[in-house]
């Protein structure tokens, strides 16, 4: 299935409709910059064609195989959010409590479990519906798509799960059932990111989360340089659990090289 150029689609409202959801359609997609995005409800399905409707029927949202709405839109956002591994921080609140928390973290120990907590089975609206997470489920059997899980003993306590195409991490959804795991779960990739060569965490658009680590906003362009030039890049998160405390000392052995 062909899908547009990011440069000719738009960047501040969806960039096309349509496609599908295929393992081989979802991986090209996050090669070539686009992330699905799709109305977690009717009512919100109703506001994107008030929103973007004339867009789409102008054709200045582009259409992939028969889509007629926006039962599934892709986005390529401009500016991009994202997260340069080498720029990842920790702040000094957060420096003793995961010295105490005796929290470990993983990756790839609980997929299913992840990616279901930040969907289908999270409390409330969530745009990972069970078609989607099956999508996603698909893409973790081949390699693509992974998790990082955060444990209290044998309770998983926060995580997320992203796309990865060679030094770049598209984070999809993640979740926290404790306090701090979802900063803990963003540092500790950004540290495996950054041990296996990788070079920035797509965050999609800023939110205050990652912004407090260092997340910032870069042309559209600049992302697909970055995602261009390290999409075969062969990287490997290390799949060793690991104990969030010794985060600590890697972030302030940066602090102090960089000074």
């Amino acid at each position: 299935m062909e899908l547009p150029h990011w440069a000719d689609c738009p960047g501040d409202r969806p960039a096309f409709v349509g496609a599908d959801l295929k393992p081989e359609t979802l991986h090209a997609a996050f090669r070539a910059g686009f992330f699905p995005w799709p109305p977690a409800t009717d009512h919100w399905r109703a506001w994107h064609a008030e929103q973007w409707g004339a867009d789409l029927e102008a054709g200045r949202i582009r259409t992939v195989g028969s889509a007629t709405d926006f039962a599934l839109p892709w986005w390529a956002p401009d500016p991009r959010g994202v997260l340069f591994t080498g720029r990842a921080r920790m702040s000094r609140r957060l420096r003793p409590y995961l010295r105490q928390a005796g929290w470990t973290a993983t990756i790839d120990r609980a997929t299913t479990a992840v990616i279901g907590r930040c969907g289908p089975g999270r409390a409330g609206e969530s745009w990972i519906s069970p078609e989607v997470a099956a999508a996603y489920h698909e893409l973790a059997e081949a390699g693509i798509v992974h998790s990082l899980e955060i444990w209290s003993d044998d309770d998983l306590v926060g995580g997320l799960f992203g796309v990865l195409v060679g030094g770049v991490f598209s984070v999809e959804s993640g979740f926290t059932a404790a306090p701090n795991a979802g900063h803990v779960a963003t540092l500790d990739l950004a540290a495996r990111l950054a041990e296996a060569g990788g070079v920035l965490i797509d965050v999609h658009m800023t939110s205050p989360h990652y912004a407090k680590h260092g997340a910032e906003d870069i042309p559209r362009e600049r992302f697909h340089e970055v995602l261009t030039a390290t999409a075969d890049r062969p990287v490997e998160l290390s799949p060793e659990r690991k104990p969030v405390g010794s985060l600590v000392d890697f972030y302030l052995s940066r602090t102090s090289s960089s000074e």
